[in-house]
């Protein structure tokens, strides 16, 4: 195992680092564009791998319906990443690399400043998570599943790179089939021995992100991503969720949307719902220097007055801004069952598709079967029997009527009746042998004559 995690980690390297660089400008330009000025580590790197990703899918999707080449879409996707990184360089300039240490320090923080001062107890969880993060990146490199769910999603990989095109339907694994284009490696290669020391801790990095804007406590953001890693050891056990686990399919399409886009999208809403309860509590536009109302002014302690005044109007904002906060979190709650459900239930149709699809071919393969009808007196084939899957049977050409009874014992053998009999012309050397089962009373539902002469 260590030999082959020497011999991979020139690639290993070359590819974080390129989704690391590239992923933390598009991150700058994402945090900046969603309104983020207290954004740190988790939601630089996290988000921008997350949109990275994102865009090349985007790209895929749309290349598949008019068959476009893997290395265009590599190529649309390199622009793209070129671009959000020189966007960020000049708009940062020299603070590209700057992030926010203290999250309740910035001008985002929580209207009540809720005391941010952990216990000790985050160091235990925060290196509990860290652990069991390693284990899981390591655990996927060292033991390849041979699952037919993981497998099957390969073959698209390995489809992709070996064509040239984005594979339709599959815009994960053109990635991996483009990564594996610029790392001239095979994408099952890159797939089981790269790919999830960058998609791994990406998907831990959005969900400790969403932690982050959930609670400005340490102990309970890493609570959380304890929570989080606990339920993907859980999902390993799961059938269910064996594609929706990172310990199986960390690379596909379904555990990107359920663990970097449906926790990105949950930040952006909770990162936009907290300056909507801002405004409705009237927080940021309430002006402490202003004059007091004119029945306060002609109170006899008018200092006193105005103290109970903006005490009680304080109250009033904090249980206003409760009200909102519990509104605006029980429809973000209903958003994300929502999308969860959507998510869970076209996977179940597209997988009783796919189940009936693959047990519909397997059925033909293996029910359909080919006769050739040989005379006893010739050495050439005069017909073909076709056996279908469901039991039914097909019969082409015919021969002279002295083959009847011979031709009349073969399709007995397998049934009393025949959907459909192709036959070349009406005459006697090339339908006697049919007209002969027919007297003997075998059923023939479809009688068709194909009126082919032979040219020579």
């Amino acid at each position: 195992m260590i030999g082959m995690l020497i011999s991979s980690s020139p690639y290993i390297f070359v590819t974080v680092l390129a989704f690391a660089a590239f992923g933390w400008c598009t991150g700058k330009v994402f945090t900046d564009k969603a309104g983020s000025v207290d954004a740190g580590f988790p939601e630089i790197l996290g988000s921008g791998i997350t949109v990275n990703i994102l865009i090349y899918n985007i790209i895929a999707l749309a290349g598949s319906l008019f068959g476009m080449k893997l290395w265009i879409s590599s190529f649309l996707w390199i622009v793209c990443e070129l671009a959000a990184a020189v966007y960020a360089v000049r708009k940062s300039g020299r603070g590209l690399f700057k992030v926010s240490c203290n999250k309740a320090e910035s001008g985002m923080a929580k209207a009540d400043k809720t005391d941010v001062r952990s216990s000790g107890w985050h160091l235990v969880l925060k290196s509990a998570v860290i652990i069991l993060i390693v284990l899981q990146v390591f655990g996927t490199y060292m033991y390849v599943s041979e699952a037919p769910e993981v497998m099957i999603v390969t073959q698209n990989a390995v489809k992709a790179a070996d064509t040239g095109r984005v594979v339709t339907g599959a815009p994960m694994m053109s990635l991996w089939a483009a990564v594996s284009k610029l790392l001239l490696r095979n994408p099952v290669i890159v797939i089981f021995s790269v790919s999830q020391f960058v998609m791994i801790p990406a998907f831990y990095l959005v969900s400790l992100m969403l932690a982050r804007e959930l609670s400005d406590k340490k102990d309970e953001q890493w609570f959380m991503m304890l929570c989080i890693c606990i339920l993907n050891l859980w999902g390993y056990q799961s059938k269910y969720m064996l594609q929706y686990t990172m310990l199986y399919c960390w690379f596909t399409g379904g555990t990107f949307v359920f663990y970097g886009l449906l926790p990105l999208m949950l930040w952006i809403l909770l990162k936009k719902s907290r300056v909507i309860v801002l405004l409705f509590s009237g927080i940021n536009g309430r002006n402490d220097t202003g004059p007091a109302p004119d029945g306060i002014r002609d109170i006899k302690d008018g200092t006193d007055a105005i103290n109970d005044y903006y005490t009680e109007e304080d109250e009033d904002m904090k249980n206003h801004r409760i009200i909102n906060a519990r509104t605006v979190a029980i429809a973000l709650l209903i958003v994300v069952i929502m999308l969860v459900g959507s998510v869970y239930v076209m996977n179940r149709k597209i997988n009783s598709l796919y189940d009936a699809t693959v047990n519909l071919q397997q059925q033909v393969n293996e029910g359909t079967r080919i006769y050739e009808f040989v005379p006893s007196d010739s050495q050439e084939t005069v017909a073909y029997i076709l056996r279908q899957a469901d039991g039914g049977l097909t019969v082409i050409g015919s021969g002279k009527a002295s083959y009847g009874e011979e031709l009349y014992d073969l399709i007995s053998l397998y049934s009393s009746e025949v959907n459909a009999w192709y036959l070349r012309n009406d005459k006697e050397e090339d339908a006697g042998a049919y007209n002969e089962c027919i007297k003997k009373g075998l059923e023939v539902r479809h009688t068709y004559y194909i009126n082919v002469e032979e040219k020579k």
